[in-house]
């Protein structure tokens, strides 16, 4: 077995030397077990025939064929570090939603970038493995529900994307439709206006003539604008519609507010036009403030309204009205 010494990242294989400079259609893959570069050719001829050490000096390690991938990063570290992370990932993944105290969630997320870490880094590997191992068959319920949601997610993220593809191809046509119309009525209004220049009686203005065909020609312009905004418009609707329609039976739940001032039509108070305000006594004339548009009576205004806000509010009805699905105002 020939063996080589690590190279520095160069656009060549460090096995059979082969340049991607005149092997553009060269393919670089990487082994999952020691992240060791080499072209498609090499991984072929090498491990072809079943596993192998892996040629680098020093590395000593039994590769097989199937782990082999393709490089994405330039950095192999780059390229370790994502491949772990989606590893580890796909086992603690939990999401907010699955915490009930505050904080944890957040020492959840700790614990993934500190076993990440010690992954790509080779610290404490095989404790590393270990705690992964025990806690992916302690929770393998929920690592399945998990990992079913996110594919269901995926699935409806792309036909999410499938759908406005199809609608920004269908609004392209529209507007190539809509255009070639302009233009064949652009034709048409020339060819219109010389016509009946020529046809026309002596006393009929040329002028009057232009003028109508001009109208006409205009109208015809508005008409067709307005009737491909309004065709945009029902494109768009159609895929709003059909998220609507999706989540039409999720259970929406807002929080108990029971203070409903805010919908009131009327005011409760009469607003003044100035108040002793030591707060915007020195302000309210002040161009510096007014230049910006602020005004005084905004503050009072609201200061008022948040003043008065709960008067009339009695908390226990609201309750009984709001858990029997009802709105008061």
């Amino acid at each position: 077995m020939v063996v080589f010494k690590d190279e520095k990242w160069i656009d060549k294989c460090p096995i059979c030397t082969t340049d991607r400079y005149f092997s553009p259609d060269m393919k670089f893959l990487v082994n999952l077990e020691c992240y060791h570069r080499m072209c498609e050719s090499c991984v072929d001829r090498i491990f072809g025939s079943g596993p192998a050490l892996c040629p680098y000096q020093n590395c000593g390690k039994t590769l097989k064929k199937r782990q082999f991938k393709e490089q994405i990063f330039d950095d192999i570290n780059i390229e370790k570090e994502v491949d772990i992370r989606r590893r580890v990932c796909k086992i603690f993944n939990k999401t907010e939603s699955d915490f009930k105290k505050p904080g944890e969630y957040d020492l959840y997320l700790e614990k993934i970038e500190d076993m990440v870490y010690n992954l790509t880094n080779e610290i404490d590997v095989e404790k590393t493995e270990e705690e992964l191992l025990k806690y992916e068959e302690a929770n393998r319920g929920l690592i399945n529900i998990n990992n079913d949601r996110v594919k269901q997610n995926l699935i409806k993220f792309q036909q999410k994307q499938e759908m406005e593809k199809n609608l920004r191809e269908q609004k392209r046509k529209l507007k190539e439709e809509s255009l070639l119309e302009q233009q064949e009525d652009e034709l048409y209004y020339e060819k219109e206006v010389k016509r009946k220049l020529l046809d026309s009686a002596s006393d009929v203005p040329a002028e009057k003539i232009i003028n109508q065909l001009k109208f006409e020609f205009e109208q015809r312009t508005e008409m067709r604008k307005k009737k491909l905004d309004e065709s945009i418009k029902a494109l768009t609707s159609q895929l709003t519609n059909s998220d609507i329609e999706k989540d039409k039976n999720k259970k929406v739940t807002t929080p108990f507010t029971p203070y409903d001032g805010d919908k009131d039509l009327e005011f409760k108070f009469t607003l003044n036009d100035s108040y002793d305000d030591f707060a915007t006594n020195n302000a309210k004339n002040n161009p510096a403030y007014l230049a910006g548009g602020w005004r005084v009576e905004q503050v009072y205004e609201r200061a008022l309204q948040q003043a008065f806000i709960g008067i009339g509010c009695f908390i226990d009805e609201k309750v009984v009205l709001s858990s029997q699905g009802i709105e008061s105002f």
